[in-house]
């Protein structure tokens, strides 16, 4: 095996007949050289592109019409190599003009000696190592044009890099400055907001377990988890929704949905947080309204959601009246209260994130401050925006929401008042439904067989995806609920052996990811449908009345 570094001094020997390259190979060899004997011209061409120190070959090579292929491959030399070309020649019939021809050949594109026939070994090896020498030299030169070059664009580059560092530098000391305050008053309101309601669900948990609670005190104290956990569900919701606008990473869908069961639904929940509150609270459509559009039902749900209950949370007497009105493809959502006010000076501060319109307003109201500037961000998305239309202290606030919507052409529009109407679920939906819950997590096997139990279903449990297919190939189920991250086999493996296997009923995706990005995951890879953990009830018993 050649020595590391000593590619570079690599003999290549072409000779018309083997036993030549052979013998000058052992000459060679003798005193030290290391040799490569190549088969012909393409040998050697594919020879030339890693390292070597010189070529030695005949005349009666470079005759022979592939002498092209070799020029070819000596002009594609970089600037800093000239390979020496050793070759033997019969000087005995017109040498210099053998010369010139094969010099006129090869052209002016490498280092050419003639070395004439017959030729002593102290002569060879002479060439040899002068060509050797000379080739030292070039790589030498390769080498510190290298080092240059990496040293040029490394200085660039730190040159470069130190500005960019210095601007950002300077950008960031002004962005740290102005937010230091509006951060830790924010980190400080989110630790409230987050830590009051787990606090009742853990000291609410706690008192059940008393051995001496009475049924109804039970009843009241899951009253009060449930409460708590869907506020701080909102919370996490807020930040993470927040998060993905920042970054740029919201996805805005268009689908075809009914706008007016979305929005019976958003006034039939509102509307009892405002009776529940002693608030009158009416919901008014402005003809002609569209039955139907195309837009992103999620996103329109959350934004009427946030400037809704906002208006509720700040109205501690009076009345909430929503006003949607529909033209020329653009839905408008007017929300009027008669709340506690906004003045001139805390409306500057509505719309920046981690702020509220003053601490007076955390203090009393609690709240993380993302509300209003995610809203305005997602209609913003939706190609709308989101603005304080009116406001005045102690008499209330009017908020507009707008957003890009196209009206469903097949269907009617609203030419009449509309009034809402609440869609109850039954406590017997899903009465005959036989349900596999494939889930490794014990508590959310309770909860889910639970829910499912008293809606009517018949509810199997599968530890994990293993089971899960062997209970699924053994039993014609109705659907499967299958958790996505497991052990020992994940939800995406078993449900690609059960449709392997034949098994063709719906299989919904359960997952704590609730991030777009996990449901068309979880599509694409044949799930029916898709419900991010915690599961709600009601969305649980639709999705499986609508895949079943």
């Amino acid at each position: 095996m050649m020595p590391r570094g000593e590619h570079d001094r690599r003999l290549l020997i072409l000779a018309p007949f083997g036993k030549d390259a052979i013998h000058l190979s052992k000459v060679l060899g003798a005193h030290g050289n290391f040799c490569t004997i190549c088969r012909d011209i393409d040998h050697l061409c594919e020879e030339l592109k890693h390292d070597a120190g010189v070529i030695l070959t005949t005349e009666e090579v470079l005759a022979s019409r592939k002498v092209e292929t070799l020029k070819e491959r000596l002009t594609a030399q970089p600037t800093w190599s000239a390979i020496s070309l050793l070759v033997f020649y019969s000087p005995q019939i017109e040498g210099e003009a053998i010369q010139r021809h094969l010099v006129d050949k090869i052209g002016n594109v490498t280092s050419i000696n003639f070395l004439p026939r017959p030729v002593t070994t102290t002569v060879i090896l002479n060439a040899v190592n002068n060509a050797l020498r000379d080739r030292g030299r070039q790589y030498r030169t390769r080498d510190l044009l290298a080092q240059l070059q990496a040293d040029i664009e490394q200085r660039e580059q730190y040159e470069s890099q130190l500005k960019v560092a210095n601007e950002r530098l300077a950008a960031a000391k002004v962005q740290a400055e102005e937010a230091s305050h509006s951060k830790s008053q924010f980190l400080a309101n989110m630790s409230h907001e987050i830590r009051t309601p787990l606090g009742a669900i853990m000291g609410f948990a706690d008192l059940m377990v008393q051995s001496d609670v009475a049924p109804a005190q039970i009843e009241r104290y899951v009253a009060v988890i449930r409460r708590n956990s869907s506020q701080l569900l909102r919370i996490i919701d807020d930040i993470l929704d927040l998060s993905k606008v920042e970054a740029g990473k919201m996805v805005i869908e268009r689908v075809p949905f009914s706008l007016i069961e979305l929005l019976d639904d958003v006034s039939t929940m509102l509307g009892l947080r405002a009776r529940e509150s002693s608030i009158a609270y009416s919901m008014h459509l402005q003809p002609p309204f569209p039955e139907s559009v195309i837009s992103d039902p999620t996103r329109l749900r959350q934004i009427l959601m946030n400037v809704i209950g906002n208006a509720i949370k700040f109205t501690h007497r009076g009345s909430v009246t929503f006003i949607a009105s529909y033209a020329a493809g653009v839905l408008s959502f007017e929300v009027k209260d008669t709340g506690h006010g906004i003045s001139t000076e805390q409306s500057q501060f509505l719309f920046k994130p981690f702020a509220q319109a003053d601490t007076s307003t955390t203090r009393k109201f609690g709240g993380t401050g993302l509300g209003l500037v995610l809203t305005r961000k997602l209609c913003e998305a939706m190609g709308g925006t989101f603005y304080l239309k009116e406001s005045a202290l102690g008499v209330g606030s009017t908020f507009v929401a707008q957003v890009k919507a196209e009206a469903v052409k097949t269907k009617r529009m609203i030419e009449l008042d509309y009034r809402p109407h609440a869609h109850l679920m039954g406590s017997e939906e899903l009465r005959g439904a036989d349900v596999l819950l494939v889930e490794d997590s014990t508590d959310n096997q309770e909860l889910i067989r639970i829910l499912l139990t008293n809606a009517g279903a018949k509810v199997e449990i599968a530890g994990n995806g293993r089971i899960g297919v062997q209970k699924a190939l053994a039993h014609p189920y109705s659907v499967i609920l299958m958790d996505v991250q497991m052990p020992e086999m994940d939800g995406v493996e078993a449900l690609s052996i059960m449709r392997k296997h034949g098994v063709e009923v719906p299989i919904i995706a359960l997952t704590a990811h609730a991030m777009k990005i996990e449901r068309d995951r979880c599509l694409r890879a044949g799930f029916s449908e898709f419900l991010s953990k915690p599961v709600n009830r009601d969305d649980l018993v639709r999705q499986i009345l609508a895949t079943s």
